[in-house]
């Protein structure tokens, strides 16, 4: 293995293993699937990967969060997942990689994703479509330039769900860690 596969192996886990919190308000503490994308980008990057963010569509009935928790007006449109798209310098191939979910999240069914550096890895979600290249990145640039206002707007419009999302998803981590010592 190359020092370079080593090194943006090494970054991958990095920023996967940071726990996934949804927080609208304080994007420093954001760890969702777009800022752990981002995140992602911007690291490799910086050791000469050429990288973009992708987004697809999923249902809410196949991405293992308790529907309860999630409000009626979420539900009206599919939601979009953000990963990121890694061209290979060793293949010229781009690949699918997708940092989203910690490894805590694994026990509760999570897909959590392993990278060699190379090949693709799984999506934290099953995609029902993908969204082309040149309206994805519309939308994400809407986003990554959205105001302090409107990510309030947009909270304050979805509440509580970011804060119910953030506890079940760390009951699951509790449960696991629970799990994984009385087994030992």
């Amino acid at each position: 293995m190359t020092d370079s596969i080593t090194a943006r192996i090494e970054i991958f886990y990095a920023v996967r293993d940071e726990p996934y919190v949804l927080d609208l308000l304080d994007r420093g503490r954001n760890r969702n699937c777009a800022a752990k994308a981002r995140r992602l980008q911007e690291r490799l990057a910086g050791v000469g990967l050429t990288c973009r963010r992708a987004r697809c569509l999923y249902d809410w009935k196949e991405s293992g969060v308790p529907l309860q928790i999630i409000p009626d007006r979420m539900r009206l449109s599919p939601p979009w997942h953000e990963f990121l798209r890694v061209r290979v310098p060793e293949t010229g191939a781009w690949v699918d990689v997708d940092p989203t979910w910690d490894p805590a999240l694994k026990g509760a069914g999570f897909p959590v994703a392993e990278w060699d550096g190379v090949n693709s890895t799984i999506l934290a979600v099953k995609p029902t479509r993908f969204i082309g290249d040149e309206w994805a990145q519309a939308a994400i640039s809407l986003s990554d330039n959205c105001p302090p206002e409107r990510w309030r707007q947009l909270h304050n419009e979805i509440h509580p769900y970011p804060s119910e999302f953030n506890a079940w998803l760390e009951a699951q981590r509790s449960i696991i860690g629970t799990r994984h010592a009385a087994q030992n």
